[in-house]
């Protein structure tokens, strides 16, 4: 079993339809961005150590991801661990996504 880093990203309860209907979320691992889907666990493959892990969305027909600058969080990440993050932002669209450890259970 290898490292990884599993992150769930949510849209803030008020906005969230906004974000569904517009917008993808992206996670970004050590400066690299990765697809994602809104309530879903997208897990990314590293190694062993300290990791720098940002979420934000990409409005359809946009290249930049918004929210992802300030957000960015460092997580250590053991040998053979699966790091369960989640990520939600903030009330309005524009704020950036706060990245959290997950306690231990099941995903949801």
């Amino acid at each position: 079993m290898s490292s990884s880093v599993v992150v769930v990203p949510r849209g803030h309860w008020i906005s969230a339809w906004f974000l569904l209907l517009f917008a993808v979320p992206v996670v970004r691992v050590d400066d690299v961005d990765h697809p994602a889907r809104w309530g879903q666990p997208t897990e990314i493959t590293v190694e062993p150590g300290s990791h720098r892990v940002g979420v934000g969305a990409r409005y359809h027909g946009t290249r930049s991801a918004v929210g992802i600058g300030g957000a960015e969080s460092s997580f250590v990440v053991a040998e053979q661990q699966r790091l369960l993050l989640d990520a939600r932002n903030g009330f309005f669209n524009h704020d950036p996504f706060r990245v959290t450890e997950r306690s231990i259970g099941a995903l949801r």
